[in-house]
């Protein structure tokens, strides 16, 4: 009986809306891995972009959490799909060093593209 539950709770919990805080720590921790991954957060590198983890993530936090200011974003008003984008375009970004990639990261994560009404 289990079994059958647990599906059935998992696929419910999917269905609840994040909230803004989760967004926003869910993009940062995956923009920060992404940039380990790539050797732009390295302590021993003085050309690294950030020196550890968690420079990266107040960094990244303090500029999403400015991008989706709560009074106007919060989490009901972020579009799933917009976010998704935003995610993928900001992850393209972390390691990328192309104008283009950076700006298709801000279009793509700015309020009016994120946040609706």
């Amino acid at each position: 009986m289990t079994a059958r539950i647990l599906p059935l709770i998992f696929m419910t919990a999917c269905l609840i809306p994040a909230t803004r805080d989760q967004y926003v720590s869910d993009i940062t921790f995956d923009v920060c891995t992404e940039k380990v991954q790539c050797g732009r957060v390295d302590k021993d590198d003085e050309d690294a972009e950030y020196t550890s983890f968690d420079d990266c993530t107040a960094d990244v936090e303090a500029l999403f959490r400015n991008v989706w200011p709560s009074d106007t974003c919060d989490a009901d008003s972020i579009d799933r799909d917009a976010y998704e984008d935003c995610h993928h375009e900001a992850l393209t970004a972390a390691c990328s060093d192309g104008f283009f990639d950076g700006l298709s990261a801000i279009e793509a994560c700015n309020a009016n593209a994120v946040c609706s009404d």
